[in-house]
């Protein structure tokens, strides 16, 4: 309990410090992946035709996770270097600043989807049932952890190369039209989407479409199996590089 108290702690000063004296800033981040939803959609349905039913709810269980995803893990990437005073002062494990921050951001998010998913609804623009909307906040208790293990790892290994910054940002770029975000994989040539099976993201995000958009249980049940077996790998490789790198840790923050 002591550990959970001190995470929420600094999320709660996290919170306080982002949107200290400005409505406006925390208006833009929930706007933000708002914004983003509805000109992709007009775009990709609108003018470019993509044909898949539903459109607004596929786009929108590929969509918000990612948006979750690359925003938490290139803007965190150099978060430990810039916790640098707070490390040193304090009894503070590195990754308790990556946990509060990526809690942060993930109550922006929860926040993001509860508007869009209940506006779309009202709307009569998705039709869905109330037990996809359950299993589309049960996932995001999944893609709570995945994302905080990504976003330790990148954020850990910028502490000892410098570049890691930005080869994230260059390789979330490249993920997003790797990743069955806005089309459906039937869209890739077969010759091509043993690619998508390296893709570390593509399991989250079908866990969302498989349950969201076509309520495929079988297919969510793959997908929830595949995607924890890369969390524990994942913590796996965190463990390991904290393992070996802690001694050196405080003196290259």
């Amino acid at each position: 309990m002591s550990y959970l108290r001190k995470i929420l702690t600094l999320t709660y000063y996290q919170m306080r410090s982002r949107y200290r004296k400005t409505l406006a800033g925390f208006i833009w981040v929930i706007a933000n992946p708002i914004i983003n939803f509805s000109v992709q959609a007009l775009v990709f349905k609108l003018i470019l035709k993509i044909n898949i039913d539903q459109y607004p709810a596929f786009l929108l269980s590929g969509l918000l996770p990612w948006f979750f995803i690359s925003q938490s893990v290139t803007a965190l990437s150099g978060s430990l270097v810039g916790s640098r005073d707070l490390l040193l002062g304090f009894k503070i494990s590195p990754m308790d600043i990556i946990a509060s921050q990526v809690l942060d951001n993930f109550v922006n998010y929860i926040v993001a989807a509860l508007f869009l998913i209940i506006t779309l609804m009202t709307f009569g623009l998705v039709k869905i049932s109330g037990l996809q909307v359950l299993l589309f906040f049960a996932n995001s208790l999944v893609l709570l952890p995945f994302v905080f293990i990504i976003t330790g790892i990148v954020s850990f290994l910028h502490v000892f190369y410098r570049d890691v910054q930005f080869v994230t940002s260059f390789v979330m770029n490249i993920a997003f039209f790797l990743t069955p975000i806005f089309y459906t994989i039937q869209y890739v040539n077969p010759e091509y989407q043993w690619i998508y099976n390296l893709n570390i993201f593509y399991p989250i995000v079908a866990l969302f479409q498989d349950s969201f958009h076509s309520l495929n249980l079988r297919a969510w049940a793959k997908d929830l199996v595949i995607t924890v077996g890369i969390i524990i790998t994942c913590s796996g490789i965190l463990k390991l590089l904290m393992t070996k790198k802690m001694k050196d840790f405080y003196i290259n923050v």
